[in-house]
């Protein structure tokens, strides 16, 4: 059975939601909607065993209505196989605003899927400043910053998107959503690959969206590896010729396994080496085949730059 924190039904006009602590399986911070200029609380959402899904503040976000900061996790102790977290609502759109939310995967979970404010965002909606942390020695952690669709004119918050450690499988981590499509506009985010002490965590990191389509618009992203092999889009894996994506910087500490960044744009993005060398002049770079480049830092480590076959100074920060 659902519990609502304010309302079974609609909140409307210039209703303020109040503030709440709520513990279940289903779970809506403040109703099943909101509309008009209502305004969500800010609400704690704890999560119980076996399988959870819960909003932060409703079902469907609309008209001027605007998200709480909300904080969506479970209770120490508590282990659930699923859980669903939604920052704000399932959809959000007219001019819906989202909350900065906190969301926190699930400890040993099959898989977790966190969305920062809701699965579907369009027409003007905007996404607040969400952070997301996938749950520790879970099998998948799949976390978005802002949504799963973004279309319309919809625009992302600035979010920061951090995988979970020693996940077991795969942390798969986009910085706005899975999709861009129409107008939509992406955040500045910064994702963060998982580490990996147990197991030798894979990350999947987009700074924006797997696929940008229409005239959508990425963010100047900031994609930090993990410890495992990653793989590194800062804007998109596939993008429409009118798509435009940001400048995005590609950061790798020590032990950062051996990782692949797929969209390096020179001019453009960066890649930060400030926690490995000191100058270019210090880099052990080799040709990856025809068209690509391997940076080499020793004991195993090292990074590959696809379609760039020879890399420059002015590509680094250091």
């Amino acid at each position: 059975m659902a519990t609502f924190g304010d309302s079974t039904g609609r909140l409307s006009g210039r209703t303020h939601a109040g503030t709440q602590s709520l513990y279940g399986n289903e779970l809506y911070g403040d109703a099943l909607s909101l509309h008009g200029k209502a305004i969500g609380g800010n609400d704690l959402l704890w999560g119980s065993f076996f399988q959870n899904t819960l909003f932060g503040d409703a079902s469907e976000l609309s008209d001027r209505a605007h998200g709480g900061n909300d904080i969506l996790a479970l209770p120490r102790g508590v282990v659930a196989n699923l859980n669903t977290f939604y920052g704000d609502a399932f959809a959000m759109f007219g001019q819906a605003v989202g909350g900065d939310d906190i969301l926190k995967g699930g400890f040993t979970a099959q898989r977790n899927v966190l969305v920062g404010d809701a699965s579907e965002m369009t027409d003007k909606a905007k996404g607040g400043d969400d952070t997301l942390i996938g749950g520790t020695l879970a099998e998948f952690n799949t976390l978005y910053g802002d949504a799963v669709h973004l279309s319309g004119q919809a625009i992302g918050g600035n979010d920061l998107v951090i995988g979970g450690t020693d996940t077991i499988e795969r942390n798969t981590l986009y910085g706005d959503a899975f999709e861009f499509s129409g107008k939509a506009v992406g955040g500045d985010d910064v994702i963060v690959g998982g580490e990996g002490t147990v197991y030798g965590a894979a990350n999947l990191l987009y700074g924006d969206a797997f696929s940008m389509a229409g005239a959508a618009v990425g963010g100047d992203d900031r994609l930090v590896s993990g410890s495992g092999n990653d793989d590194l889009w800062g804007d998109a894996a596939f993008m429409s010729p009118d798509a435009l994506g940001g400048s995005d910087t590609f950061v790798f500490g020590p032990m950062n396994g051996k990782d692949i960044v797929h969209d390096f744009e020179q001019g453009k993005d960066h890649i930060d080496l400030s926690a490995l060398a000191t100058s270019f002049a210090n880099l052990s770079i080799a040709p990856f085949g025809e068209v690509g480049s391997v940076i080499d830092f020793g004991g195993g480590n090292a990074v590959t730059i696809l379609h760039v076959a020879q890399l420059t100074a002015s590509d680094f920060v250091f």
